[in-house]
């Protein structure tokens, strides 16, 4: 798939969509096991799952340039942190306050409170050539193909 397919599937009016930029490697992981959140990174958020995600702006999803520029503005590669992949999640309106699960359980010696589970997660944008890569257990898939010509 790629960005046209994707913003051409979104569904802008029943959805809210965030993302989770990280390195390449940990997208694919993510796709596949969700995503952990530790909420406590962030003091003060009224929402566990914004200490690890942050919305989309509607003006980043309203064509497939916008979207393109966006990923391209906020790709890094330093030895502070690398962002070579955009996470994307996927919620109905009334069920993205919902998203985090509870896990409260260490991944090493790190503790994580909540993980969102990979039926919320769309799937991951690669930042260095802007391919799609889907979940095909993200639980609205069928749904979003039905929008699009593209399928799996």
């Amino acid at each position: 798939m790629n960005i046209i397919d994707l913003i051409n599937s979104l569904d802008l009016e029943n959805f809210d969509y965030f993302y989770h930029a990280t390195e390449l490697s940990n997208a694919k992981k993510i796709i596949n096991e969700g995503l952990l959140v530790n909420g406590t990174n962030i003091i003060g958020v009224d929402n566990i799952a914004f200490t690890t995600i942050a919305p989309f702006y509607p003006s980043d999803l309203e064509s497939p340039e916008n979207f393109a520029d966006f990923i391209i503005s906020e790709r890094s590669d330093s030895a502070v942190r690398t962002i070579s992949a955009f996470v994307i999640i996927g919620a109905s309106k009334d069920e993205h306050a919902n998203v985090v699960s509870p896990y409260n359980q260490y991944v090493g010696t790190e503790f994580f409170e909540g993980i969102i589970p990979t039926d919320y997660i769309v799937g991951f944008v690669n930042a260095n050539n802007l391919s799609v890569t889907l979940n095909e257990d993200y639980h609205y898939l069928d749904e979003m193909m039905e929008r699009t010509d593209y399928s799996i």
